[in-house]
């Protein structure tokens, strides 16, 4: 969190996202991509899962998670051949 100072106090300014979709289909995904970049954006949306949490975004909790799940079925798949 960013602090503010106002009239010599210190304010704590929330921090605020832009949450990305978590349901947009990523084009081209198909093409070129290894088990990595699988376990990576399951990475990715967990994080966005923990921001949206701390901001009290349950309805993005529940979707971000959901992708990540999604992403790291993708990876175990690629895994096992």
């Amino acid at each position: 969190m960013a602090t503010v100072t106002k009239k010599g106090k210190n304010i704590q300014k929330p921090v605020t996202y832009n949450f990305p979709d978590p349901d947009a289909n990523d084009e081209g995904m198909d093409e070129g991509v290894d088990a990595v970049f699988y376990l990576h954006k399951a990475a990715e949306y967990e994080r966005w899962a923990e921001r949206a949490r701390s901001c009290g975004r349950d309805d993005l909790v529940i979707l971000y998670e959901m992708a990540a799940e999604r992403w790291f079925n993708l990876y175990k798949v690629m895994e096992k051949g």
